[in-house]
């Protein structure tokens, strides 16, 4: 299961709201942050959607639109996902504490976890240790493990 982001939930429903093609520059303005975040967030947003059996159409030179059938309406579907955005203190923290639980995991089970992507993960895990570090716990890295 997909999980949205609040901006990407933000970029769905300005698309739904779009009847004509969009381009990945204009989405980028009109949330103030960079193209590749902009096609980062549409790689997420078209897999939610997929999953509800609504297409993200991306064409080159044109832009993105939704494709909606006949009574599909995103936000009832955004409506009953129960979608839990966490913010960056809560999964330092939970992270810390799935740390101390278990004797090991790995960045892509605690990212699937937590519903962030590897890179989030990671400058997270950085907080984490540091938190962890105050307390006297050290945590140990081992490639592939």
């Amino acid at each position: 299961m997909i999980i949205l982001t609040k901006r990407q939930i933000k970029i769905t429903n300005f698309l739904e709201n779009k009847l004509e093609w969009t381009t990945i520059e204009n989405i980028a303005k009109a949330f103030d942050v960079s193209e590749r975040t902009i096609r980062n967030d549409l790689d997420s947003i078209g897999l939610f959607l997929q999953e509800n059996n609504i297409e993200l159409e991306r064409k080159p030179r044109l832009g993105v639109k939704i494709n909606l059938k006949r009574n599909q309406n995103i936000n009832n579907i955004l409506k009953e996902c129960t979608n839990k955005l966490y913010t960056a203190d809560d999964r330092v923290i939970m992270i810390a504490i799935i740390l101390l639980i278990r004797s090991s995991t790995t960045i892509e089970k605690l990212s699937d976890y937590i519903q962030v992507s590897k890179n989030t993960l990671v400058n997270d895990l950085k907080a984490s240790e540091e938190i962890l570090k105050s307390l006297g716990v050290e945590v140990t890295k081992k490639s592939y493990y």
